[in-house]
């Protein structure tokens, strides 16, 4: 009766070879632990440009570097810093930006910082930054592509 049960052609059989198959399918596209966050910093050089909007410009460069530049800043001058901490987990970018004013001496107000991110793959990247000082964030979809580029406008969020 055993043999009848499991011999090759008999219903069971493929019952139990369609069961196995699903299982190895299953275990296959069963997603990848998270990897662990990695952490970058980037410093900005300052600049005045006239800028009255908050936007985010985005660049990819042919050698893989995104040039990142973030327009009308407030109340920084040229002694001052504003730098980016950013958080890479797999494909997710969290980029929190960070603001040191500096000294207010007349003619030293700057309102654009440049920054290159020299650490990304030409990979499909999923953005959060936040200008948490003023309480702009957005989030966005990047396709790192060498002669790319995008404006993003930074909004105010409650």
């Amino acid at each position: 009766m055993l043999t009848g049960f499991f011999s090759i052609g008999s219903v069971e059989f493929y019952v139990m070879l369609v069961a196995l198959a699903a299982g190895v399918v299953a275990m296959a596209m069963r997603p990848a632990a998270a990897s662990a966050a990695r952490q970058y910093f980037a410093e900005g050089t300052l600049l005045f440009t006239g800028s009255e909007e908050p936007e985010l410009y985005i660049e990819c460069l042919e050698s893989g570097d995104v040039i990142v530049r973030r327009t009308a800043l407030t109340g920084v001058y040229s002694s001052g810093a504003v730098s980016l901490a950013v958080t890479l987990t797999g494909f997710d970018l969290r980029i929190e930006e960070r603001i040191t004013p500096g000294s207010s001496l007349p003619g030293t107000e700057v309102d654009t910082a440049i920054f290159t991110l020299d650490f990304l793959g030409r990979e499909r990247y999923h953005i959060l930054y936040y200008a948490g000082e003023e309480g702009r964030f957005i989030g966005f979809p990047l396709k790192v592509t060498p002669g790319l580029w995008t404006r993003k406008p930074l909004p105010v969020r409650s």
